[in-house]
């Protein structure tokens, strides 16, 4: 039997992949490969997929721990941090006054940025060097999302990316 499509690994992102090459009508084959102790976690999962692959309706349920990081002090306490954006300042306020006066409008910034990311994560990337217009429109309204955050925001938001 031949195959249009080998999908090698059978975790979230592979499955997915395999599950959208199929629908549009290809043979798949997905070769399962042996995950590493740390790949078991499926990461983050796409709202848009979640919802186009019903998963929810498959059994599929996000895990958010509260709070979503413990960091050790050097003093032997922790930092927790909550998804709660009060409670995670009042938590900062312990080691900066300064820094827990900063963490809402931080916490908008980060909120605006994985907005845009998450868009262009969920979508096809578009061919910059295009002459068709939908393509172009495409193009266009991702430089648009991407203007809204403003000179500093856009600046900002490269400087971030690539740190780990």
């Amino acid at each position: 039997m031949s195959h249009d499509a080998i999908v090698v690994g059978a975790l979230a992102n592979e499955l997915v992949a395999a599950h959208y090459l199929a629908r549009a009508g290809r043979r798949v084959l997905v070769v399962p490969a042996a995950p590493a102790a740390d790949d078991l976690d499926t990461g983050w999962v796409p709202p848009r997929i979640i919802a186009d692959l019903e998963l929810a309706r498959h059994g599929f349920r996000r895990f958010e721990p509260d709070p979503w990081l413990v960091a050790a002090l050097p003093d032997g306490g922790t930092l927790e941090l909550r998804r709660d954006v009060s409670a995670a300042a009042a938590a900062v306020a312990r080691l900066s006054r300064s820094d827990a006066a900063k963490w809402p409008a931080f916490c908008e910034r980060m909120r605006r940025f994985a907005l845009l990311l998450e868009r262009l994560y969920a979508a096809p990337p578009p061919d910059p060097l295009t002459t068709d217009g939908s393509e172009l429109a495409r193009l266009l309204a991702l430089g648009i999302r991407a203007r809204r955050l403003g000179r500093a925001g856009l600046e900002e938001l490269l400087r971030t990316v690539p740190m780990s």
